[in-house]
């Protein structure tokens, strides 16, 4: 066990528009502290930002594209999707720098969205030094018995980490249990059509609550 340093994650979201001639002129985009305004006139709320409604649904992310990194030169990045040019990705430019920005909308069209999570940037987190632990455990005859099976950690309230899980064999291994945190403990109690057996190994990583 030892103390690992988690670098953060960058803030994100993302804006879809595939109906460009169902964008009403005034319509909002919310960012943080600054409103991105669609139009078609050349006139916006004075404070807002003007973001042209264009000839075509990419052009019109291309447009809100530039907005946002023009706005946010330091703080945001947006760029067109690589598949789907209707879809605007934006993230954080740094990790962990920007806590929960807001992210919201009144785009009536249906087909007009933004992926938000409780109307704000999701995903961003500031560094951390915590506590890691990980190991290997083999599954006994007594846990298939008891249908549940508790691997221990160190820490007192453990967040949990990956889990995989490989047969006798060192074959991946899909399995239907669910696993759970009990007390000091993973839990994974057998569920479902596709059981754990003994001899299946699973790798466990958990972490220090901070």
């Amino acid at each position: 066990m030892g103390r690992v340093r988690d670098a953060g994650n960058k803030s994100y979201g993302s804006v879809r528009i595939a109906a460009f001639a169902s964008l009403i002129d005034g319509e909002i985009i919310t960012i943080g502290d600054k409103d991105f305004e669609w139009d078609n006139n050349a006139a916006v709320t004075s404070g807002n930002i003007l973001v042209t409604i264009g000839a075509s649904d990419a052009i019109s992310i291309a447009n809100l594209r530039d907005a946002i990194n023009t706005a946010y030169p330091s703080t945001l990045v947006a760029y067109v999707d690589p598949v789907d040019t209707k879809v605007l990705r934006i993230e954080g430019f740094d990790a962990g720098a920007l806590g929960a920005l807001a992210f919201t909308t009144d785009m009536a069209h249906a087909s007009n969205i933004i992926a938000a999570v409780a109307g704000i940037l999701a995903g961003s987190s500031n560094d951390e030094n915590r506590a890691r632990a990980g190991g290997v455990y083999t599954v006994t005859a007594l846990d298939v018995l008891a249908a549940n099976i508790m691997i221990p950690t160190p820490f007192s309230a453990p967040v949990l980490g990956s889990l995989r899980v490989v047969t006798s064999a060192d074959v991946p291994k899909y399995f239907t249990a669910k696993p759970t945190i009990s007390g000091t403990r993973i839990k994974i109690a057998e569920q479902g059509a596709t059981a754990l057996v003994a001899g299946d190994k699973i790798t466990w990583e958990a972490w220090s609550a901070e």
